[in-house]
C-alpha cells in the first residue's frame, strides 16, 4: 500500500520546486522568516526542511540558483571538524548575496558572526532605547541592516572589532565568516537586548543585507548612511579620515590630539590646542581631505610649540573644570587672556594659564557648574552666561596672582 503523503507537504514542496529562489521577492522572503520559524529551519544551504523526509525533486527540474554560496575550496564534511593533528578546520567561507534578506536564525545557522567597524560613531543608548520601543510598538524591524564582508573593511584600511570587543585581523579565524554592520547598529542592538532580557516575553528577528554594489568604498557607505536619522558630527568624520589617512606623511597630531577630549566641542578644543579663533575644521573640509592633501595640510597645520603648550594648558582645564573646559566660554576666556599682555609671550602666559587651572581645582572651582546668566529687570541689564563665567575667571585669577606675589 502506497505512503499518502501530508497535502500541505506536498504543497510546499511543490512551491518550492517550481519557484526558483532568486531572492528578489523579499516580502515573501521575510514572511518564511517571520511565520515559520517553529517548523522550518535552514538544514542545507538553499534547501528547506519540513520536519518530514524532503520529497525528491524531479530529475527533468530546473537547478535553482542559491542564494547563499560558499567557497568549496574551503569547506569541511562538518564544520569546525577536528583534523588528524588535532587542531580545529576552518569553516567554509560563506559569501551573501546580493539582492537578498537573510534572518539573524539563518546568519546563525550559517556561522555567520557580526562586527562593527571602530571608526563609525558609537552605540548611543538613548538612540537604542528608542528603537526597542519602535520595535516592540510595530511588532518587529521595519527595514534591514546593512552589511560588508571584514575583509573588505580591513584592505580599507579600517579596524573591526566583533561585537564582544575581539580586534579581528586578516589572521582572524574564519575571516570570511565575518560581517561588519555598517548601518542599522543601534536597531540590531535593540533586537539583541530584547532577546538577551528575560522579561521580554516576545522575541524578534533582524534583517540583514549586504550592498548591490561591487565597487564600493566602505568610508562613503559610512558617510552616506549616516547623514539621515543620526547625522553624523564632526568628530565622526574626524575618525574617518584618521583611519583612512593615518599613514599619511602630513602630521595629524592636532586632529589626534583633539580626539584625546571626546567630550569638548570641536570649536573649543581647536581654541585650546591652537590659540587661533578663525580656525575652523567643518564636516566639508574633512570630506575634502579625504582625497585632496593640500587641505589635510591646512586643516592639520598647527605650530607644535603651541600644541604641546596648549595640550597642557586644556588638560588642565579639564582637571579643575571638567566637562565645563571643553565649551567654548572657557576656551574663549583662555584665549582672550593669551592675547590680553603683549609685554607676555603666549607661550608664558599658557604656562601661567596651566597652573592657574591647577590652582583653581583647590580653590572653588565647583562654583562654575552652577553659574548662570541674569534676566534683565527695569533695574538691571541682561547679562550673559558667558560675561557671568569671565568675570568669575578672571577673579579667581587675579586671587591666583596675588598669591604668586605672597
Amino acid at each position: 500500500m502506497s505512503e499518502t503523503k501530508n497535502p500541505e507537504v506536498m504543497v510546499q514542496d511543490q512551491n518550492l520546486n517550481s519557484t526558483p529562489n532568486t531572492g528578489m521577492d523579499n516580502e515573501n522572503i521575510q514572511k518564511k522568516d517571520m511565520f515559520n520559524t517553529e517548523d522550518v529551519e535552514l538544514s542545507t544551504v538553499g534547501k528547506v526542511s519540513t520536519g518530514e523526509e524532503p520529497a525528491k525533486e524531479p530529475d527533468n527540474t530546473e537547478t535553482q540558483p542559491e542564494d547563499i554560496t560558499k567557497d568549496e575550496s574551503n569547506s569541511t564534511t562538518e564544520s569546525d571538524a577536528p583534523a588528524e593533528d588535532g587542531t580545529t578546520e576552518p569553516k567554509a567561507a560563506v559569501k551573501l548575496s546580493k539582492f537578498r534578506i537573510y534572518s539573524s536564525s539563518e546568519l546563525g545557522a550559517l556561522g555567520v558572526r557580526l562586527a562593527r567597524i571602530v571608526d563609525n560613531r558609537e552605540l548611543d543608548s538613548k538612540a537604542v532605547n528608542k528603537k526597542i520601543a519602535s520595535i516592540k510598538n510595530v511588532k518587529g524591524v521595519i527595514s534591514p541592516t546593512q552589511l560588508v564582508p571584514a575583509r573588505k573593511c580591513l584592505e580599507q584600511g579600517h579596524e573591526v572589532k566583533l561585537l564582544d570587543g575581539t580586534v579581528v585581523t586578516e589572521d582572524t579565524k574564519d575571516l570570511d565568516n565575518i560581517y561588519v554592520i555598517v548601518d542599522g547598529q543601534h536597531r540590531d542592538e535593540a533586537i539583541r537586548k530584547i532577546k538577551d532580557n528575560p522579561k521580554e516575553t516576545e522575541k524578534f528577528e533582524n534583517y540583514y543585507y549586504v550592498p548591490l554594489i561591487d565597487a564600493y568604498i566602505v568610508s562613503d557607505i559610512l558617510r552616506e548612511t549616516n547623514v539621515a536619522t543620526y547625522p553624523w558630527k564632526d568628530r565622526q568624520y574626524i575618525n574617518n579620515l584618521l583611519m583612512l589617512k593615518g599613514d599619511s606623511a602630513v602630521n595629524l597630531d592636532l586632529l589626534r590630539e583633539i580626539q584625546a577630549h571626546p567630550k569638548a566641542t570641536t570649536k573649543a578644543a581647536l581654541h585650546w590646542l591652537t590659540w587661533d579663533a578663525s580656525k575652523t575644521l567643518y564636516s566639508r573640509q574633512i570630506v575634502a581631505a579625504m582625497v585632496d592633501d593640500n587641505v589635510l595640510k591646512k586643516i592639520a597645520a598647527v605650530d607644535k610649540k603651541t600644541l604641546n603648550a596648549g595640550k597642557d594648558m586644556f588638560n588642565a582645564a579639564e582637571y579643575a573644570l571638567g566637562d565645563l573646559a571643553g565649551t567654548t566660554p572657557y576656551s574663549n576666556w583662555a584665549l582672550d587672556q593669551l592675547k590680553k599682555d603683549p609685554s607676555v609671550a603666549p607661550l608664558d602666559m599658557a604656562a601661567k594659564l596651566t597652573l592657574f587651572f591647577k590652582w583653581l581645582k583647590d580653590n572653588g572651582a565647583t562654583k562654575y557648574k552652577g553659574l548662570k546668566g541674569s534676566r534683565a529687570t527695569k533695574d538691571t541689564e541682561y547679562v550673559a552666561k558667558e560675561t557671568v563665567i569671565h568675570q568669575e575667571l578672571t577673579k579667581d585669577y587675579m586671587v591666583f596672582v596675588d598669591s604668586l606675589e605672597d
